[in-house]
């Protein structure tokens, strides 16, 4: 009896010892990887809130391990991490609001809602508790520190993109106007600008655009968007000699290819290639080139192209084309075989190499090649065989 009692006793004191033990080593291995988070080393910090969880689970350890996750480009996997904060923690506004923005960017804008609808309806009546780290991974710049009460605006500006991607328009621009009571944001107007545009409403989505620039004058969404809007913007001469612009400056260029602004697309990609040769850009100036009659030219893009990225065979097709319009029918047919026989299904290609065949009076070929047109898709194929290669 007096051994049943002594056992006992034993229990009653070590179980709060062991639990304590283990509690004492989550808090411990959580400080470490904090403090490897805030240094950037995440592999470290990866390891230690691992153990943190393993030990004692707590929503501030499961947040810690989604920003880690978050800060090595998995979203979705941090997404699960942040859905445990808030179990363990439902008033922990900060995961809310992680969340949200990852369910808005992956298309999920009826969650995102729920977790901003939150964050306004609870986020302002506290304190936060804990902060959201932007870190610098150069080590170049100072690590910033947000938090939600300085955030609002913020919060209203993504709960209006949700409320956009819903196709609730009008919703929508209450929280873009409610954010910029708040604060005067360049991306916010950007946003606000778009949503204008979206409802024919180009005079206030240019107007949005422009104010956009009076706070950032070198904002590329924001005059990217203006001179989409509104054609006649002349973009400022730092912005287009700025490296980081050339990818801006494409996108601008093809739009206006799309238009048939030929001599506008041109200065785009000339402009855009000074800061550096790329593939894709060489093809859209070597088709703009095409487009003005310039077949030389075009010939001397798709073939840098395809020297930059040899994998890009649909340069055998392009100047295949140009041969074609030069009506030089054996070269043109040359560089049309040259990609059939890497790619066989495209259906064109096999329907120019027709076009050129008979332009050669090469009757029985061109209608071979107008029947593999018509197998791949080609529907104006079906007309040409009736007239060329049916017996009448």
């Amino acid at each position: 009896m007096r051994f049943l009692m002594a056992f006992l006793l034993c229990l009653i004191f070590i179980t709060p010892i062991f639990g304590q033990s283990h509690y004492n080593l989550a808090s411990s291995h959580y400080e470490l990887a904090l403090e490897a988070y805030r240094s950037n080393k995440l592999e470290i910090s990866r390891t230690e809130v691992d153990m943190s969880i393993h030990h004692h689970p707590t929503a501030q350890a499961y947040y810690l391990s989604a920003r880690i996750y978050e800060a090595v480009g998995l979203p979705i996997r941090a997404l699960a991490d942040y859905e445990s904060v808030v179990q363990h923690d439902p008033t922990f506004s900060e995961a809310y609001f992680s969340k949200g923005l990852i369910y808005l960017n992956y298309n999920n804008a009826e969650q995102a809602l729920q977790d901003f609808n939150y964050l306004i309806e609870n986020g302002s009546n506290g304190a936060t508790r804990s902060i959201l780290f932007e870190v610098d991974p150069s080590g170049a710049g100072e690590t910033s520190i947000l938090t939600l009460e300085s955030m609002q605006a913020r919060v209203y500006n993504y709960r209006a993109m949700a409320y956009e991607k819903l196709g609730r328009n009008e919703m929508a621009l209450q929280d873009f106007n409610q954010s910029l009571e708040l604060e005067a944001n360049a991306d916010t107007y950007v946003n606000r600008g778009l949503l204008f545009f979206s409802m024919n409403r180009e005079v206030m989505a240019i107007a949005d655009f422009e104010k956009a620039i009076r706070l950032d004058p070198y904002h590329q969404l924001a005059w990217y968007n203006l001179a989409i809007v509104n054609p006649g913007t002349r973009l400022p001469s730092e912005l287009v000699n700025d490296n980081t612009f050339a990818p801006t400056l494409n996108l601008l260029a093809v739009e206006a290819l799309e238009k048939g602004q030929t001599d506008k697309a041109l200065k785009y990609f000339n402009t855009a290639l000074r800061s550096g040769e790329d593939a894709l850009t060489l093809i859209n100036r070597g088709r703009t080139y095409q487009k003005l009659g310039y077949f030389e030219e075009a010939r001397r893009d798709f073939n840098r192209a395809q020297y930059l990225e040899p994998n890009r065979v649909e340069t055998n097709y392009l100047i295949g084309n140009t041969y074609f319009s030069e009506k030089e029918f054996e070269r043109a047919l040359a560089f049309y075989y040259q990609y059939l026989s890497i790619d066989p299904t495209h259906g064109l290609t096999w329907y120019n190499a027709a076009m050129a065949q008979l332009e050669l009076e090469n009757r029985e070929e061109a209608c071979h090649c107008l029947t593999k047109a018509q197998i791949f898709g080609m529907k104006k194929a079906e007309e040409m065989i009736q007239k060329k290669c049916v017996e009448n």
